[in-house]
């Protein structure tokens, strides 16, 4: 009588594609925040570089030193690197930092005057004549991407 009730040719197969489309909507759901943190970040930075790049306090700081950091880990056999290039100057008693191009990084020698400006509300410098760093939009990109294929693979078809 137990085996009646709980054997039933199709309960093993309707089970495991549920747990498949729980694992596909679990899967999507940190993909969707995943995205979501990505997303939110990417408008920060834009919206911070721009409100500086407009309201910005026009000024020339004096470069300390120059810093090159690769970015992610990388393996011994990659040849291609990415680097961040910052430059370090001081403001009010305080060692800061900023990010620079590679162009920049390059021709910056420490003592040289660099023009920036100064974002008080953001507390933050940009170089006066660089653009933005366009990098930030293929990691929110590529979560974009990938976030899409996941939604759309896991809605269910059967109906």
């Amino acid at each position: 009588m137990i085996r009646q009730l709980t054997y039933h040719p199709v309960f093993p197969r309707n089970s495991v594609a549920i747990r498949q489309q729980l694992l596909r909507f679990t899967l999507s759901l940190t993909l969707g925040f995943t995205t979501l943190f990505f997303t939110n970040t990417t408008v920060a930075y834009y919206r911070n570089f721009y409100q500086i790049r407009e309201t910005g306090q026009s000024m020339a700081v004096i470069v300390q030193r120059t810093e090159r950091a690769v970015v992610g880990k990388g393996t011994q056999k990659s040849r291609a690197k990415t680097f961040r290039y910052q430059a370090v100057f001081q403001f009010r008693n305080q060692e800061r930092s900023m990010p620079v191009s590679k162009g920049l990084y390059e021709s910056l020698k420490p003592g040289d005057p660099v023009p920036v400006l100064y974002g008080a509300k953001q507390d933050g410098f940009i170089p006066a004549n660089d653009p933005a760093d366009h990098r930030q939009l293929i990691t929110l990109l590529i979560f974009l991407a990938i976030f899409a294929v996941m939604l759309f693979v896991s809605i269910p078809r059967d109906f």
